[in-house]
């Protein structure tokens, strides 16, 4: 039997609104803009054949969307990010159109979405990790597969939009694990 798992919101980055909202207007004075949200559903089916994918939504504003793989990770005392390993990169507007994308060519943990052929506000992103077995330089932040053991460590399959400081961000995770 297939096994599916909704986790919401990841507890590291919770934060109240209501704090926010009553801090804002008390330290600026002015209305502040409500918590982005990113929806993520992590469908780890194909773990045991070293494939995790994941799909992020979430609104977006401008022209360019500026998307960030994760580069520092908690313990890891270097930029040791395991973008190696993103095997699919797909960005999407709200009606499935494909977007053309391309990577930033001083840092290439930032990916640019340019976004004049598309008019709604959802950006939709499908992103695949190939799960090898973890090198020296990402043991405790990659994720890997076998037929009877998975890890997922949730920095292969997130992308957060720049700008939005990680407190303001709320995450909702959906997992999708292989049968039995």
């Amino acid at each position: 039997m297939e096994g599916h798992v909704q986790l919401m919101p990841m507890p590291w980055i919770r934060i109240s609104l209501r704090d926010v909202v009553v801090s804002t207007v008390i330290l600026s004075g002015s209305v502040p803009l409500l918590a982005q949200t990113l929806r993520v559903q992590v469908d780890a089916r194909e773990l045991p054949r070293k494939l995790l994918r994941s799909v992020i939504r979430f609104e977006a504003e401008g022209d360019t969307v500026a998307l960030l793989y994760p580069e520092w990770i908690t313990g890891i005392h270097a930029p040791r990010g395991p973008i190696a390993n993103l095997g699919g990169f797909v960005p999407r507007d709200g009606n499935g159109k494909v977007l053309r994308w391309e990577r930033d060519w001083a840092d290439m943990y930032r990916l640019l979405v340019p976004r004049e052929q598309s008019r709604t506000s959802e950006l939709r992103v499908d992103l695949t990790y190939i799960t090898n077995q973890p090198s020296t330089n990402s043991i405790g932040v990659d994720a890997f597969g076998f037929r009877t053991l998975g890890i997922i460590n949730w920095n292969t399959v997130l992308l957060a939009p720049e700008g939005i400081p990680p407190a303001e961000l709320r995450v909702e995770l959906e997992l999708s694990l292989p049968p039995g």
